[in-house]
């Protein structure tokens, strides 16, 4: 019982094929369980907990009302304590937590065979406790339970017949010794020896014995059945007073029974053993006339070679040993008959110390109730394999009378009306032109070779749809010849539309994976993750440990397993295949990859599932490059690495690059150094000429060198400062903008220009480099703006703007105010701004110009860390 539909007929599928003895019903209706449970016989109710009409536990309670001791299991996917404690309150048999993957199957299986083995195997022992009972209780002798208490024994029980024999009730005897009651005084002694003997020894024993009983003194024949371990046992006493009367009683009973053997319905044989094998001595008139043989024909030949079919030899011997052991025989068997073979149910009599014969079989005749039987084991069968899940309908082929029938599910597979005859040539037409021959090839190979099949083929409904079917057939077999073909057919369409959506899903992960422009290995890390913790188990520096002992780093690699590379790093490496390129692996690493590879198993040793890393390797080929591996593991991987990709990237030429631009970034800091030196040690001297030539003579020409002079003096400190905007920003730590912003403005030159510090944010910053881009921002306003202009500072959303009440910037010029050398003024060097993107995007910001408040530039810088976050 399941409210989920798929998760019931999933888990019946799974116990059914665990145990063929398994027959399994589902529903998702709890109030359907209920009348179902009622109105047939089930061995055991499997059910969830959390359904929406009632729990399991409701359930379990509806059951019990009417079922006490049905085994119920409670399979749930929900577990606490506290339902467990409900459910065992509620007398549930089990309680299951439903798990993962096919194995849970397995343990509910076993908890189902446990829990319905323990209640027959109760219910057998509650019938045998029943039957003793019942015998103890109607026995025709006298009969007393005693224990022994030293002794003496002392009675525990009695059966009516004991009461009327002997005159005691229960309540008078029981609990006290039984010599007192029953034993003469001049027989005690004869009481005692008998105790004695019973005492020491568990057998069954016999004695004749005299007795006082409430209609005189009678002989009996006192036999014991002691306990095992002889602490007590049962006497029972057979009155033998009238045995004479009783003797010549038998004898006439013998007379009837003779009368009664020739008379009897069923076919009787008189049998004796000789030399282990069974001969006739008497049969009946019903023998003679079933089997064929009449008692002077019969007597004395060999029972087996008069009615036993060759076939059926083994079993004639196993019911031989059987009778010969002194066991009740009741079996079915088939023997040959006048008419052929038929089907009889046979029991032995024995007939111990009889001098003449052993005993007699009885043929009880079911040849017409086994036909019956079997036609209604045939429609049994076609039920419960109809009925193994919803949508499952059974068939059967008559390969006698080459007749075929369906069950109701398997015309509203095929989509036919069911009060249409069908054929197997019909069947086989409503399958798709493809697969007709697949099916009628499975059918006459059951037939002819007795091969079970289990196919899936298309079939073709009456509208037209197509559906995709499983069919399974299973050929039945008697004496040993196929008679007949059963089977289930089951609609399988939306799996097999499932299973091609898998495939695509595959198809476009294998695309993926094979056209991947990186070079993608597939491997399986858990023998080598393994190896990993047993060697580190006791090492605190895992990756130093590794770097000293290379030798753990190539076991590690050998314990990786490639399961895949791609067809791009087959190429790259210069491989001919995959096959080549996994056998060669060890090739690629170069001396020098040990370091990297250390690092790379000690995060893994920390459980972490992405690395990334530089190695130095080489290709197939003896060549030599630099390659970044990242590494990564797939959550459901990541408690023992089975599965890892491991991607590479050539970064050869990024490195060449990297390596050129710093000697790039040397020549620019050479360049530096001629601009702070070469070239402002002559401007000084100019400067110095010019302060000495302006005492001497008075010229309007000197302030326009003077002028230029100042000119060349900010083009080098620009120059200087862009020179080394390439540096990287230091360590960052919290700066407050109004305090930096009104620090950098008493650093300009700032004539009659005001500033407004509207913010009160502390960001996280290089102080220096920081300083810089305000400087830049103040100067830029201060030259465009004009001597008198108001620069703010305030705060926007992520970050500050710096804006001024200039004329501002055109839309159009904009884009390019950041370029090295945009100015709009003569006296600018165009290299401001253009400093301060530096400064913005080495801290990872961004700047964006637009405009003021009062129509001025405005300058947003944003992206930044603030210092309490």
């Amino acid at each position: 019982m399941d409210d989920e539909p798929g998760i019931a007929e999933l888990a019946a599928e799974f116990l059914e094929r665990r145990d063929d003895r398994f027959v399994v019903e589902t529903t998702t209706d709890a109030g359907d369980a209920v009348d179902r449970i009622s109105g047939d016989s089930f061995d055991c109710v499997v059910s969830d907990y959390e359904m929406p009409e009632m729990d399991g536990i409701d359930l379990l309670a509806a059951v019990r009302e009417h079922h006490p001791d049905l085994p119920f299991i409670l399979f749930t996917g929900k577990g606490s304590e506290e339902i467990a404690s409900d459910a065992i309150s509620a007398g549930v048999t089990d309680y299951l937590r439903k798990g993962t993957g096919t194995d849970q199957y397995e343990l509910l299986a076993n908890r189902i065979t446990n829990a319905v083995s323990q209640v027959r195997a109760e219910r057998r022992l509650q019938e045998e406790r029943r039957r003793f009972q019942g015998l103890f209780e109607n026995l025709s002798q006298a009969t007393v339970e005693v224990e022994w208490d030293g002794a003496d024994p002392i009675v525990k029980r009695i059966n009516p017949r004991f009461t009327e024999v002997f005159g005691y009730t229960a309540d008078e005897i029981v609990g006290e010794p039984l010599d007192e009651y029953v034993v003469p005084d001049h027989k005690a002694g004869d009481a005692e020896r008998i105790n004695r003997r019973m005492r020491s020894n568990s057998e069954r024993y016999a004695q004749e014995v005299t007795r006082p009983t409430v209609d005189g003194t009678r002989k009996f024949l006192l036999q014991t059945a002691m306990y095992d371990g002889g602490s007590g046992g049962f006497g029972i006493y057979t009155d033998i007073t009238e045995r004479r009367r009783h003797e010549r009683e038998i004898e006439r009973q013998n007379v009837r029974l003779r009368a009664l053997f020739e008379n009897f319905p069923e076919p009787t044989v008189a049998y004796t053993y000789r030399d282990g094998v069974p001969y006739v001595e008497d049969v009946n008139e019903a023998f003679t006339h079933r089997f064929g043989w009449s008692a002077e024909r019969a007597t004395g030949e060999s029972f087996d070679d008069l009615v036993l079919p060759p076939e059926y030899h083994e079993q004639a011997q196993r019911i031989d040993e059987r009778v010969k052991a002194g066991d009740l025989v009741d079996e079915e068997v088939r023997r040959q008959t006048a008419d052929g073979v038929g089907d009889f149910r046979l029991r032995n009599i024995p007939i111990p110390g009889d001098d003449h014969i052993d005993g007699y079989f009885v043929y009880a005749d079911i040849t017409g109730y086994k036909r019956r039987e079997r036609e209604l084991e045939r429609r049994n069968d076609l039920f419960r394999k109809a009925q193994d899940i919803a949508d499952v309908g059974a068939w059967e082929y008559d390969a006698l009378a080459e007749e075929l029938t369906w069950s109701e599910q398997v015309y509203e597979i095929h989509d036919r009306p069911q009060d249409d005859g069908i054929t197997v040539a019909e069947a086989i037409e409503y399958y798709h032109p493809e697969d007709r021959p697949t099916v009628r090839d499975a059918l006459d190979r059951a037939v002819e070779t007795r091969e079970p099949y289990d196919i899936e083929a298309r079939v073709i409904t009456s509208t037209g749809e197509e559906r995709w079917v499983r069919s399974r057939g299973d050929p039945q077999t008697e004496d040993g010849s196929v008679v007949r073909v059963r089977g289930t057919i089951r609609d399988v369409t939306e799996r097999r539309r499932r299973e091609q959506e898998l495939q695509r899903e595959r198809d476009r992960y294998q695309s993926l994976f094979e056209n991947n422009p990186l070079i993608v290995w597939e491997e399986d890390f858990s023998e080598a993750v393994a190896y990993l913790r047993e060697i580190t188990a006791d090492v605190d520096d895992v990756e130093a440990y590794l770097a000293k002992n290379p030798e753990e780093v190539d076991q590690l690699m050998e314990r990786v397993r490639i399961v895949d590379v791609n067809q791009n790093a087959v190429a790259y490496y210069g491989a001919e295949s995959k096959a080549e390129l996994i056998d060669n692996v060890d090739r690629l690493f170069v001396e020098g990859s040990t370091e990297a590879l250390a690092a790379e198993w000690a995060a893994i040793a920390d459980g972490a599932t992405r690395f990334r890393t530089e190695v130095p390797a080489r290709k197939l080929s003896g060549e030599e490059y630099r390659e970044l591996l990242d590494l990564f593991v797939p959550e459901e991987n990541a408690d023992d690495y089975s599965r890892v990709y491991v991607i590479g990237t050539d970064i050869t030429e990024q490195k060449r690059r990297e390596r050129e631009l710093e000697r790039q970034n040397e020549r620019l800091d050479a360049f530096a150094s001629v601009v702070s030196h070469d070239l402002r040690n002559p401007l000084n001297v100019a400067e110095g000429r010019l302060e000495l030539a302006t005492r001497e003579c008075d010229s309007e020409h000197l302030d326009a060198v003077a002028d230029a002079h100042d000119r060349m003096g900010t083009l080098v400190d620009d120059l200087l400062r862009l020179a080394r905007q390439g540096e990287p920003v230091g360590d960052t730590e919290p700066v407050d903008l109004g305090t930096v912003s009104e620090g950098c403005w008493v650093t300009v030159t700032t004539a009659d220009a005001s500033l407004r510090v509207e913010t009160d944010r502390r960001i996280r910053a290089d102080p220096s480099r920081f300083r810089q881009l305000f400087e830049n921002l103040f100067r830029n306003a201060i030259e465009h703006a004009g001597p008198d202009v108001t620069v703010t500072v305030g705060d926007v959303e992520g970050g500050f703007y710096v804006e001024d009440d200039g004329p501002g910037i055109p839309a159009e010029e904009r884009g390019d105010v950041f370029g090295m050398g945009y100015s709009t003024t003569d006296s600018g060097t165009g290299f401001g701004l253009s400093i301060a993107r530096e400064v913005v995007e080495a801290h990872g910001w961004e700047i964006a110009v637009s405009d003021g408040t009062d129509g001025g530039a405005r300058f947003e810088i944003t992206g930044v860390a603030f210092a309490d976050e």
